[in-house]
This record gives structure tokens, C-alpha cells and sequence, in this order.
């Protein structure tokens, strides 16, 4: 056979592998759903009240610090998590690095806290979201692996910013969707996700089991104003490991965000840890081991205090 020969043999054989490999590949759906987050402190998190004129002139002067560092503070009825993420649409994903179409989403729970001193007093800070104003926005998934891959995302958030008096209980409210100059625009690139149905076991990766409808308080005003929806999409572990990392949406300098998945029902006891055996005896632990929890229910969210100022 010639060298024409030969090379047509070869770029057939290359055709029908590829062509094997896709059609081995399938396609995949992502339901649409609730995306749960816990935020960790160490100022990797921070919002600069700054931006915001009116907070000075309700606490009574300018806050300090003035670029605030924040953590989570968890949402009442979903366990460790303080942000959830509803993807409105369900997507379906095949042939490998091909962007989807854009997928709406909202921004429907968000819970973070941090201190602040202005006008002679100290000032526990919550931020959360508008209950008057949707933060919403939009991300594109791309698949990278048979079951996960990479995203885009972007979110004009719209705060909701609660200053509580650690003296006295008063508190002042401050509604962006009426007294902020725009919403916060957040983005994140290249953020990791997997589905659950092949390798990724939600349970042993410690996503915490939160039955499907819980209803939650996401915007801080003391009442349950959406529900968990279950799916099978989780971001923030990288697929073929599964290895949790971070997720971080940012716009600079007003605000930046970072998190990580919901993984509280995993955690590594120490091989010198005692640990209780099947009949009650405390042992010491030889190795380390995973410690999964149940099913997540926390007591529903109680009413706040009366504002004494509000900007709404």
C-alpha cells in the first residue's frame, strides 16, 4: 500500500476513535437548583462601607474599619451555609469544552457578619441581600470532564446591611434596593463544579444532607422567604479529584467574596483524638476517619428587633 494509502488508513481510524470517544462521552443534564456555600473568616471576605454615605449619617460617623472583614453566619434551617445560589434553568452539556448558553441566576441567601465602630458605639454588622430588589445574574458552565468541569458566573447583588448596637440592641437597617448607588456587580472565572451520579459522592465529600424544601430566611428579615431546592450540580470541588477549593466572586474595590463549598459533615479526627467505639467505650483513634452527619435541621429563624433607623 502506498503512502496515501497508509494515511487515510490513519485519519479513519482517528475519526472513528474520536467519533467513539464522544459518543462514549454522552451528554449530561444539570438540574436546576440550590448551590450552598459556607464563608470563611481571615479577610478574604471584606465589604468597603465607604461606598455607602448614608451608613456614617444613620450610626452617627463614619464607620471603622471602613473596608470590612467578614465570615459567614449561618442561615438558619441549612446547617454551616451562609449563601445560596438558585440556578433557574435546567442545561444539558455534551461534547467537552463547549460553553453553554448563559443560565440565570439569583442570588436568594446570604448571611455574613462583622464589626464596626461609629458614633461612640460598636456595631455588629450583617450583610445580606435586598428583600426588596432581586440579586440576580447569570453563569456558563463548561464541561471538562465526564462529570464536571469549569464556570463563569456574575451576580449585581443588592445589600441589605443590619447594624445592631452591642450596648443596647438598637438596630439600623440600611435597604439598597432604595438608598445605594447600584448594585454590587460580582464575578467569578473558572470556578470548579461536578454532578453527583458518577464518581462524586455528595455524602463522603461532607455536602451536608438539607431535605429538599426547607424553606430559609436569605435576606435577614426575619422570615422564611425561599427553599432549598435539591439538584445534582455542586460547585466548588474539582472534577477528577473532587477536592474542595474556593469559589470567588469579586468586584474591587467595593466588595470581595470568597467561599467554599458546604462540606461540614466531614471532618479529619486526629489519630490521638479519643473516640467513642460501637458499645461506648472512648478509644484512642488509630488513623483518622470521616464523621458524616444526618440529615441538616436547624430551629426556623426568630424575629429581629424593631430598627430604631432604616434607610428604606
Amino acid at each position: 500500500m502506498d503512502k496515501r494509502g497508509w494515511t487515510y488508513l490513519a485519519w479513519a481510524a482517528a475519526l472513528v476513535l474520536t467519533a467513539g470517544s464522544a459518543a462514549a462521552q454522552g451528554t449530561i443534564t444539570i438540574g436546576a437548583g440550590s448551590d450552598i456555600f459556607t464563608t470563611p473568616g481571615g479577610g478574604s471576605t471584606t465589604v468597603d462601607l465607604s461606598q455607602y454615605p448614608i451608613v456614617a449619617q444613620l450610626l452617627g460617623g463614619p464607620p471603622s474599619p471602613t473596608v470590612v472583614p467578614l465570615s459567614g453566619k449561618p442561615i438558619a434551617g441549612l446547617g454551616q451555609t451562609d449563601t445560596v445560589v438558585e440556578r433557574l434553568q435546567s442545561v444539558t452539556l455534551g461534547a467537552l469544552n463547549v460553553p453553554s448558553n448563559p443560565v440565570p441566576l439569583r442570588l436568594n441567601g446570604l448571611s455574613l457578619e462583622g464589626q464596626v465602630s461609629a458614633g461612640g458605639a460598636t456595631w455588629n454588622l450583617v450583610v445580606s441581600v435586598s428583600p426588596n430588589a432581586a440579586s440576580s445574574g447569570s453563569i456558563t458552565l463548561t464541561r471538562t470532564h465526564a462529570d464536571g468541569g469549569h464556570f463563569d458566573a456574575a451576580i449585581d447583588v443588592v445589600p441589605h446591611l443590619i447594624f445592631t448596637n452591642t450596648s443596647n440592641g438598637a438596630t439600623v437597617d440600611v435597604d439598597c434596593a432604595f438608598d445605594c448607588s447600584g448594585a454590587i456587580a460580582l464575578s467569578s472565572q473558572n470556578a470548579a463544579w461536578v454532578i453527583s451520579g458518577g464518581g462524586f459522592n455528595p455524602g463522603a465529600a461532607g455536602v451536608p444532607n438539607i431535605a429538599n424544601n426547607t424553606p430559609y430566611d436569605g435576606d435577614a428579615d426575619g422570615a422564611a422567604d425561599d427553599t432549598y431546592k435539591k439538584s445534582n450540580f455542586f460547585p466548588g470541588f474539582q472534577p477528577g479529584s473532587y477536592t474542595p477549593v474556593p469559589v470567588s466572586h469579586d468586584h474591587p474595590p467595593v466588595a470581595q467574596h470568597t467561599q467554599r463549598p458546604n462540606t461540614q459533615c466531614k471532618r479529619t479526627v486526629a489519630a490521638d483524638e479519643p473516640v467513642a467505639s460501637a458499645d461506648g467505650r472512648v478509644t484512642g483513634a488509630a488513623t483518622a476517619q470521616a464523621v458524616l452527619c444526618a440529615v441538616v435541621a436547624d430551629p426556623a429563624p426568630t424575629e429581629p428587633s424593631t430598627p430604631v433607623a432604616t434607610a428604606n
